[in-house]
């Protein structure tokens, strides 16, 4: 069985409400919430030093 044999699968916690893996969620990312936002912060902060 291949990814494309499978499609989108979730697997989930309803009691605790959340979402413990997926596969084929467009615009996911692996990369972690902190490296988004510390990425994000850095451009920000370019962005207004080169203005």
């Amino acid at each position: 069985m291949s990814k494309s044999d499978t499609g989108a699968t979730r697997i989930s916690d309803i009691e605790r409400n959340i979402l413990i893996a997926s596969t084929s969620m467009v615009g996911l990312s692996k990369e972690s919430l902190y490296e988004r936002i510390h990425h994000a912060t850095l451009r920000n902060s370019r962005a207004e030093t080169s203005t």
